[in-house]
């Protein structure tokens, strides 16, 4: 597929709106923490059967209007409180979401790249 980073300006897009409560960084403990690192997230909306659409949209949803109905991380609010609701532009969220999807948070491969990409910065 796409290279790990295909899509910089959307990993670049996360890592301003997003890290700064879902941090990557594996080295956190969970008191350092304000929001399950992303690679979580993805884990309770991502599975082989799911398409790239339904995923975007899925996200994006919660992401404009977070909710504990809405949640698919009970145990996410339980210990972090419920998502403020950010005011990001849809079109951001998209293609932060469709990231996701593209590319698997958990592997050491995109956390090396991530480490990279930090280092040029």
């Amino acid at each position: 597929g796409p290279g790990l980073l295909h899509d910089e300006e959307a990993l670049q897009l996360m890592a301003t709106l997003c890290f700064s409560c879902h941090n990557p960084d594996m080295g956190l403990t969970h008191e350092q923490r304000l929001a399950p690192p992303m690679f979580k997230v993805r884990e309770h909306y991502y599975n082989g059967e799911i398409s790239k659409q339904e995923f975007v949209t899925n996200i994006t949803a919660f992401v404009q209007n977070p909710t504990k109905e809405a949640s698919r991380m009970p145990g996410a609010i339980r210990n972090f409180g419920l998502m403020p609701k950010p005011f990001f532009k849809e079109s951001d969220i998209n293609k932060i979401a469709a990231y996701i999807y593209d590319n698997d948070l958990s592997s050491d491969a995109w956390y090396k790249q991530w480490k990279k990409l930090q280092r040029k910065d």
